[in-house]
């Protein structure tokens, strides 16, 4: 009997505490803590909905970040361009920002790679030495087409998809030959608008003996327009 009028008293207790605690609340207040309740359900709600869809790349083709398990970039696909943006006092955050067509006809070089970031896309393309041309580099790059090309001898254009373009070339004598014997150097950069952060690079490089035989701007724009007109911007690679 002892133990039941304990277990009652305690019951009336905490029930006499709830009382007192809601009694001491308006009718308007008791309403704004409902409404308290259930925003704060909703705003979890959404949060694991978010983080749900964020796991499943749906913000893929909106935002264009990617999610990074394990140190690598989640829900890349063959032909997906990424760029790496590396925040000072955080990680380095990946960005889908378009889609590379690549071409059959060349021979994939992967050794080549510049970049020591696996996730970040890069492509390079023996070009066989034909017309004494070297390389083809296709790459990400996590700044604006108009930043890269600033202070040089720009020229302009648009891909045959409609995307804006920024180039230039530039030639070097060298002091010393490569391998090959050849003393001068050619390259043509160009720079494809296919976000408002982050564009595209299109990299021709010629090398030869003499400055008369590197390949004319002409002939290095036909293989860059080539590759350009490969590169889909996230907008449209839906």
């Amino acid at each position: 009997m002892a133990k039941r009028k304990y277990t009652a008293h305690a019951h009336t207790l905490k029930k006499q505490k709830s009382e007192s605690f809601f009694g001491d609340l308006s009718e308007k207040q008791k309403k704004v803590l409902v409404i308290i309740g259930i925003s704060l359900a909703a705003l979890a709600l959404i949060t694991l909905c978010l983080v749900i869809l964020n796991n499943n790349g749906v913000f893929k083709y909106t935002t264009g970040r990617l999610r990074v398990k394990g140190g690598i970039a989640q829900n890349v696909k063959d032909g997906d361009i990424v760029a790496a943006h590396e925040a000072d006092g955080s990680d380095t955050r990946y960005y889908f920002i378009g889609t590379f067509d690549a071409p059959d006809y060349y021979a994939e070089k992967p050794d080549y790679r510049i970049s020591s970031d696996a996730n970040r896309s890069e492509w390079v393309y023996d070009l066989a030495e034909e017309n004494n041309l070297n390389f083809v580099y296709i790459a990400s790059v996590d700044k604006s087409a108009k930043e890269m090309v600033e202070g040089t001898d720009e020229f302009q254009g648009k891909t045959a998809k409609g995307y804006n373009y920024y180039a230039y070339t530039s030639s070097v004598m060298n002091q010393m030959p490569d391998s090959k014997g050849n003393y001068y150097s050619k390259s043509l950069a160009s720079y494809i608008e296919v976000t408002g952060k982050r564009c595209v690079l299109v990299y021709v490089t010629s090398s030869a003996p003499s400055a008369e035989e590197l390949t004319d701007t002409e002939t290095m724009m036909r293989v860059a327009e080539d590759m350009m007109n490969r590169v889909t911007s996230r907008s449209d690679a839906k």
